[in-house]
């Protein structure tokens, strides 16, 4: 220690006490036990931290990749890569949506291969749909609804392909479990109740359905020729001369004649009736005054104003007096 520090109380208190403790930990093996202790124990702390943040980083990855699978190939190896994990079970109940919509929707056509092909898939998702279920104990959401898929897929197979109403009364029972005091328990226990009542009627008619559906009734394939119909024999050329059709021939049409005049008011006379057609035909076309007179008439006569009233009194003639022929003398 330099004079400088001997002469600062401050730092010669720390120093001393620093002494001290180096020196107690020195001969105290309880001190020495006490503080290796506390190191292991916040070593161990950060080494939980780093390898919990990993885990969660691997998990959100993981369901980042569930989320981006598209096709039944892909959710089947995502859960053989993942086997055990909540991920693995969430796919496989994907893949049971998938096979139950496929097989669904297969069912009601009118072909016996394609009919068995829909069949299988719907029993291939229903045990999947009931192993999903026994594996997600502690998830009642998931659970509840793998029990109901796995319900729906035995009612589907009743009626001679494998389905027992036994059994979707007992599925539906235990999708209620997964629940109890839930609405969805309250509306799976109606269901069973159901079934329960009216097990027969329901097994025939899915007996019937089937039965109907099962006929290979397929749509014939249409012909090459699309312009003749199917089922129609092709036309055929007519033998020898066609008959000629003859039709009477068509009257010339007469035209209308001229409208009736109406009297005007005040006339006493009646309007004559039209001409028939066949004289107006015949009839020749009037004269105008100007082309009736010859030429040197024309000439004489001054042209009148056009604006000078004309009258419709009818000029009359001065007639000429007749003197009576003279009296006969006698002898």
């Amino acid at each position: 220690m330099s004079a400088d520090d001997r002469n600062n109380p401050n730092t010669s208190i720390v120093a001393e006490g620093l002494g001290n403790f180096w020196e107690s930990l020195k001969s105290s093996t309880f001190l020495r036990t006490t503080l290796f202790s506390l190191a292991l124990l916040l070593v161990a702390i950060l080494l939980w931290r780093y390898f919990a943040e990993r885990s969660e980083r691997k998990i959100a990855a993981l369901w980042v990749e569930l989320e981006q699978l598209d096709s039944k190939e892909k959710l089947k190896a995502f859960i053989d890569a993942h086997p055990g994990k909540l991920q693995a079970n969430v796919a496989r109940m994907h893949l049971g949506r998938v096979l139950l919509a496929e097989g669904s929707s297969g069912l009601a056509i009118f072909d016996t291969k394609k009919r068995e092909e829909a069949f299988q898939k719907v029993k291939e998702a229903r045990d999947l749909f009931v192993e999903v279920a026994e594996a997600l104990k502690g998830q009642s959401v998931l659970q509840g609804e793998a029990y109901y898929n796995a319900a729906k897929a035995e009612e589907i197979l009743l009626g001679g392909h494998g389905g027992d109403i036994k059994r979707v009364v007992e599925l539906l029972r235990q999708a209620a479990g997964t629940a109890p005091d839930s609405d969805f328990a309250r509306q799976m226990n109606q269901r069973a109740d159901d079934f329960e009542k009216n097990a027969a009627t329901r097994t025939d008619f899915y007996a019937r359905w089937n039965a109907n559906l099962d006929r290979d009734l397929r749509v014939p394939t249409p012909p090459s020729d699309p312009s003749t119909p199917p089922g129609l024999p092709p036309l055929m050329p007519l033998e020898g001369n066609p008959p000629k059709l003859e039709f009477p021939p068509i009257p010339p049409r007469t035209p209308p004649g001229p409208p009736p005049t109406q009297p005007t008011e005040g006339s006493s006379k009646q309007a004559e009736p039209p001409a028939p057609a066949s004289k107006l035909e015949s009839a020749p076309a009037p004269q105008k005054k100007d082309e009736a007179k010859s030429p040197s008439q024309k000439s004489d006569t001054p042209n009148k104003p056009q604006n000078e009233p004309t009258s419709n009194k009818k000029e009359t003639l001065p007639t000429p007096k007749t003197e009576p022929p003279p009296a006969e003398k006698k002898g």
